[in-house]
């Protein structure tokens, strides 16, 4: 018998065509799949694309990242990445059958998922997407519907896309139609569910999904972050988070659209419609989000914190949320076990028009916090909520400061003032100024400044240490209360020009004295709104004496010098009682000046401020 080599053999079986089925695996590369390529072709390279997601990542094994370009199409089917890192990309053109027939191939240089609608159609079998301990992969431009989750046997977990372990991003995807929601098992996520996992979460559309808990999203574990995303009408069937559903060691929940999501429509019960934040291992912040229209029949009708989580909340716009039974229509905190509260930081957040259209048990509709909780609320604004703003329970705890609220609250810097709101009616909720208001509906929907004719008492009425820099001038040096204050969107204060004040002995004059009296001279400044600008000091005197003694000016640090030079250029600031000379002075008329004009050295103006006093020496 002859006996043959290994490597031989395959190499001959090889020539033979035997194994030209197989598929090559690679350890790093790029792939493209488009269902148009009917030709039996398939190499995964843009003449021959693969006509199936499945089939690419089948072959992007080994080490390394991949990349799988998809064109544009319906894909029906399930997809899996397991243990590896694949960018798995939606929205290019591709091609046409008569391309692919024809040798042109398809085109996959340009990504727009707008306009090359590229869907992952579930079989209805489990997720649409299964991202497993898979690196740094991403799923970026599809649309995922009709998954029914991931099952562990005894839980449903991600209708549209389950991921566990690893560090991916989920982006720019409409995750829509999907359900966890199995009879006799409990459902988490139906658009998305996460676990032990640092996924990143960002600038897609989950809408109209349905679990159990989070019909929408649900995280579990990991550092999380969910930004830029509308979640819009989805159901949690039982009774957490019929937006979000979300624990973690680390969640940033920042710049997303929580609307008209729904919590306990089968259960009859139920918290936090828009999200719930649960855990006491959990560390979260809430900011810049918008959670409108949405319902829990117990409590927390736009957000839920709870479990003993630890969270910081700001820069929030809540409103239009409702609540059938307890109150908390805006907001709900509570506890559990043993005496664990929550603990809640709160800063520059409108939470306003959430209702409890029954009366609710305890009300505060705006803020309900029980069970050992601890919630502290600054530069905010309450109003709208049917006057019943804040309930704590006897054995929790609301510190209200520098806050405007309809219902009145002691605490430092609180005012109960109309905040009046652009337009609630129609859900803008920037403060009305005669200076400048940003309204969004400007510009035929690209925003712009318009003037009111009345002045939000909730202007410059924060805390005077919290940050005010990215106000637009003039800001007044202090931020406003409620969600817009310290933004670009800030409503502008009322103009102050800097104010230069020069006093001889005490007075703005004009002053007589002896030639053996002393001349004491001060300026002040109040630099009004254009505080931090740049500018020419001038303090100068002009004297009875003939040139070139006739002027003197004032040089910071030296001193006095003949003629007129610049005393220093500098900021503009707050500059209290500040003496400049201090002398007996010859018998004559001399006349002081302190001025303040654009930074260019020379004394011309325009003045932005300028004083004088007069002194006569008999």
């Amino acid at each position: 018998m002859i006996k043959y080599g290994k490597c031989y053999v395959l190499w001959l079986l090889s020539l033979l065509g035997i194994f030209s089925f197989m598929p090559a695996l690679v350890n790093a590369g790029e792939f493209f799949v488009d269902k148009n390529n009917t030709t039996g072709t398939e190499d995964g390279t843009s003449k021959h694309p693969y006509n199936t997601i499945q089939e690419a990542i089948a072959v992007a094994t080994g080490g390394g990242e991949h990349t799988v370009r998809v064109a544009q199409g319906d894909y029906t089917g399930n997809v899996g990445i397991d243990t590896l890192t694949v960018h798995l990309l939606g929205g290019f053109q591709g091609g046409t059958p008569a391309d692919y027939a024809g040798g042109a191939g398809g085109v996959f240089d340009a990504q727009d998922p707008v306009a090359h609608v590229t869907r992952i159609q579930g079989d209805g079998t489990d997720a649409v997407v299964k991202l497993q301990a898979s690196g740094t992969s991403t799923l970026d431009g599809f649309i995922v519907t009709g998954g029914t989750g991931f099952t562990d046997s005894y839980r449903y977990m991600g209708g549209g896309v389950y991921v566990a372990e690893g560090s991916p991003t989920l982006s720019r995807n409409i995750i829509e139609g999907n359900d966890t929601g199995h009879l006799g098992f409990i459902g988490r996520g139906g658009g998305i569910a996460a676990e032990s996992s640092n996924v990143h979460i960002i600038g897609n559309t989950v809408r109209n999904n349905i679990s159990g808990l989070g019909g929408g999203i649900s995280v579990n574990g990991g550092n999380v972050v969910i930004e830029g995303n509308t979640v819009q009408d989805n159901t949690a069937t039982e009774d957490h988070g019929g937006g979000l559903y979300v624990s973690g060691n680390s969640l940033t929940v920042t710049n997303n659209r929580v609307l008209d999501n729904e919590v306990g429509q089968i259960a009859g019960y139920g918290w936090g419609g828009g999200i719930a934040v649960i855990g006491e291992d959990t560390t979260a912040t809430l900011s810049y989000n918008h959670f409108s229209g949405n319902f829990a029949p117990t409590a927390g009708g736009g957000v839920f914190l709870d479990d003993g989580a630890t969270v910081v909340v700001s820069h929030e716009l809540i409103h239009h949320n409702e609540t059938q039974a307890r109150g908390g229509a805006g907001v709900y905190v509570d506890g559990f076990g043993d005496e664990i509260g929550t603990t809640v930081t709160m800063s520059h957040c409108t939470i306003a028009d959430n209702l409890c259209p029954e009366g609710g048990q305890f009300g505060g509709n705006g803020l309900l916090v029980e069970y050992y909780s601890v919630v502290t609320v600054q530069d905010s604004i309450f109003w709208g909520n049917g006057g019943d703003d804040f309930y704590a329970n006897e054995t929790s705890q609301i510190t209200v400061t520098y806050t405007d609220s309809e219902e009145t609250v002691a605490g430092t810097g609180n005012i109960s003032s109309n905040p009046l709101f652009a337009n609630s009616a129609n859900k803008d909720y920037h403060l009305q100024s005669t200076t400048g208001r940003w309204d969004p509906a400007a510009g035929g929907g690209t925003g712009g400044w318009v003037l009111d004719q009345n002045q939000s008492p909730c202007i410059d009425k924060g805390n005077p240490q919290s940050a005010f820099a990215n106000e637009p001038a003039p800001n007044g040096n202090r931020i406003n209360m409620g969600r817009y204050g310290n933004t670009e969107e800030a409503s502008k204060s009322l103009t102050s020009d800097p104010v230069a004040n020069i006093r001889a002995n005490g007075s703005d004059g004009p002053v007589t004295v002896s030639s053996l009296d002393q001349v004491s001279i001060n300026i002040s400044l109040d630099p009004g709104d254009k505080a931090g600008q740049n500018a020419d000091w001038w303090i100068a005197v002009s004297t009875p004496f003939a040139p070139p003694g006739d002027w003197y000016t004032y040089v910071y640090p030296a001193g006095w010098q003949q003629g007129i030079n610049l005393c220093v250029q500098a900021p503009l600031v707050n500059l209290p009682s500040f003496e400049v000379f201090n002398m007996a002075l010859p018998v004559g008329t001399y006349t002081f000046f302190f001025a303040l004009d654009e930074s260019d050295g020379m004394p011309a103006g325009p003045w932005l401020g300028l004083d004088s006093v007069e002194v006569k020496v008999q």
